[in-house]
């Protein structure tokens, strides 16, 4: 990846994105709007600039498309580093209760 900044909006729905295992556009909107009031087409140029930066992926075309994360390995996904330590660590969304020794 390039050393493209993020918008915090740019954040979120790279996290929205990579929370789950495919998500379509709609669905992205109404939860980035919740937190974030931007047009269709500004969430759209979002989903665009991510994906052409590699950290998400799309399968399908047109309103049927599904946004999924580049990375399947949940330690390769992208991280806003400021936004996930500013989190005390029982809050952070990642954080594991016990060592996960699948990663190995």
């Amino acid at each position: 990846m390039n050393e493209t900044q993020l918008t915090s909006r740019q954040n979120f729905i790279l996290a929205i994105v990579n929370g789950g295992n495919g998500i379509g556009r709609i669905e992205i909107e109404k939860r980035a709007r919740s937190l974030y009031p931007a047009s269709k087409p500004t969430i759209s140029r979002d989903l665009s600039l991510l994906v052409r930066n590699k950290l998400l992926k799309t399968r399908g075309r047109s309103i049927a498309t599904i946004y999924l994360p580049f990375e399947k390995n949940p330690l390769l996904n992208y991280q806003e580093l400021e936004q996930y330590f500013s989190l005390e660590p029982d809050q952070r969304t990642d954080a594991k209760r016990r060592f996960d020794f699948s990663v190995f």
